[in-house]
């Protein structure tokens, strides 16, 4: 049985996120969660996974505790004013066997680049 995190806070309309194995740290989740996507994405200092919940993708990141709350709230901003970004789901705040960690999640950018495979041409 998967341990469930310390505090999760979710939109409505979206999965509870609670399968998930919340005492692991992601760069775990890898090895056993069935609900893991390979997507093509850009670089991160932060480890980011992508979970699949019927058929929709959901982003990940791992981020030192208090941050992830700040992160979504910023996004959240970023929609009230129509700036393009990607939808903010929730965050959640668990212990894993690394500490403290806190998760921000966001819903996949359906048709995003990855930073890394646009090239650019100087003027």
């Amino acid at each position: 049985m998967n341990h469930l995190p310390d505090y999760i806070s979710l939109r409505p309309g979206h999965p509870d996120f609670l399968d998930l194995p919340w005492d692991l740290p992601l760069d775990c989740w890898r090895e056993i969660c069935y609900r893991i996507e390979e997507v093509e994405r850009g670089l991160s200092r932060h480890t980011v996974v992508f979970v699949n919940y019927d058929g929709i993708l959901y982003a990940l990141k791992e981020l030192p505790a208090g941050q992830s709350e700040k992160e979504y709230l910023q996004l959240i901003q970023m929609e009230n004013l129509r700036l393009p970004a990607v939808t903010p789901v929730g965050y959640s705040v668990t212990e894993t066997l690394k500490g403290k960690a806190s998760v921000l999640i966001t819903k996949y950018l359906d048709n995003s680049l990855p930073f890394r495979s646009l090239s650019f041409k100087a003027i």
